[in-house]
């Protein structure tokens, strides 16, 4: 009898918890999950403190990290949360929708007048305040429409709609297109490039492309593929056999699945994912051409951009061109080395590149009474000519360089005065008068 209750009295014990060795990682939450290698546990650990000092919380973390180790956001989630519990990681301040301070409604107040009065509607102060305040765009945007009503901020005048599109937005659509489908972009990615462009809504910038190519004034996207439902046998059967023969050749899985596409007759992101799900079942193997993302460039890689990139420009290299051969010798993507160049041209570590090219040859006349237009309308908003040559350039799809040099041509010619003297003008005279004046 007392063996019994001793075997009863540790059956009801609480189970020792296991501890799983802190090098190896933690195994992911679901039964039989891939487990986290030490390297993986390392860059987390890395990623984790950078991107909180960057603002993000657990879940954009978590959806970043996920990308970099090609896991599930979900998994990334998991796997902090027990490096916390085991003191890997400290807590995350950037938890979610927090409360405004009285310092952040202040600054909302005063900034959301300023903006107002250049022009910009509430989605848009809401997006400019959040970056200058490190919050969520839509956060600021509720809380912009909760003083509204409590009559603490006044309504917005520049609250339109705006249904159609100028004859200048017109031009840039038609140009834009014809460019991007010699890209081999279907309508739904044009019209998601035009909008950013145009700071219009993605849906009514394809509405418009389709009443367009009713109207004859563009063609058929040839780019634009059918549905074609689920693969056959055959067709799995040659993804196989082709992507099996290609990764031979070095190409990653997104120049295997744009190569197989064109073969296919199928749009390249449907194989895309048709790959992983192949790999997923075991039919093929990881693609040893896949690079692995590095996070933040070392202090040796940037002394080798600073001192390559002033050795190519000497040769007469542009932009990608220079960012291809570094990204090459540093065994980084062109991508990343370009961004890191023009975060160090801002930052004043290098300076500006004069080999930079505008290739769209000759500006049109639609185009030239946009800069003389636009020239008047930001000089008015306090901006100088180099930061209204980067904002006419996004406008028209033109390099900032090209729209500098335009804009002392016109100036030459005598069609715009400086920023500075045309401000005073404006002031006696407003931008009508001023602008006229200039271009007579």
């Amino acid at each position: 009898m007392n063996s019994v209750r001793t075997r009863k009295t540790h059956r009801r014990g609480k189970p020792k918890k296991k501890v799983e060795p802190l090098g190896e990682g933690l195994a992911g939450k679901k039964k039989g999950g891939r487990k986290y290698a030490q390297e993986e546990v390392e860059l987390i650990k890395r990623r984790y403190t950078e991107f909180v000092e960057e603002g993000l919380n657990d879940k954009q973390i978590c959806k970043r990290i996920g990308e970099e180790l090609r896991r599930s956001a979900s998994s990334v989630i998991y796997k902090i949360k027990r490096m916390r519990e085991n003191k890997m990681v400290g807590e995350n301040p950037n938890k979610g929708w927090k409360e405004f301070s009285e310092e952040e409604i202040a600054f909302i107040k005063r900034r959301y007048s300023e903006l107002v009065k250049k022009g910009l509607n509430d989605k848009q102060i809401a997006k400019k305040i959040s970056k200058e305040l490190r919050r969520n765009s839509g956060s600021l945007l509720s809380k912009i429409n909760g003083l509204i009503e409590n009559r603490e901020l006044e309504k917005n005048p520049n609250k339109k709609d705006r249904k159609n599109f100028s004859r200048q937005e017109i031009n840039l659509i038609i140009k834009k297109y014809h460019e991007l489908v010699g890209k081999e972009l279907n309508d739904h990615k044009i019209s998601r490039k035009i909008a950013k462009e145009l700071d219009r809504n993605h849906g009514s910038v394809y509405i418009k492309i389709k009443r367009l190519r009713k109207d004859g004034k563009i063609g058929e996207n040839p780019n634009r593929k059918e549905k074609k439902g689920r693969y056959t046998d055959e067709e799995i059967e040659l993804i196989v056999r082709r992507y099996l023969e290609l990764v031979q050749e070095g190409m990653n899985d997104k120049q295997i699945a744009k190569r197989i596409a064109k073969e296919l007759e199928r749009s390249v992101d449907p194989v895309y994912h048709k790959l992983r799900k192949i790999r997923k079942d075991g039919k093929i193997g990881e693609n040893p051409n896949r690079k692995e993302k590095k996070g933040r460039f070392s202090d040796e890689e940037i002394e080798i951009i600073k001192r390559r990139y002033g050795e190519l420009v000497e040769d007469g290299l542009n932009y990608e061109k220079i960012s291809k051969i570094i990204g090459e010798e540093i065994g980084r993507s062109a991508g990343s080395v370009k961004e890191k160049i023009r975060k160090m041209r801002e930052d004043g570590e290098i300076g500006e590149n004069p080999n930079r090219q505008d290739t769209k040859g000759k500006y049109t006349d639609e185009e030239i009474e946009l800069i003389r237009r636009r020239y008047a309308e930001l000089a008015e908003e306090g901006l100088n000519d180099h930061q209204i040559s980067k904002k006419v350039g996004k406008e028209l799809g033109r390099s900032a360089g090209s729209i500098d040099t335009k804009i002392r041509k016109l100036k030459r010619a005598g069609e715009l005065a400086d920023a500075e003297a045309l401000r005073e003008k404006q002031d006696i005279l407003g931008v009508a008068e001023a602008l006229e004046e200039f271009g007579d």
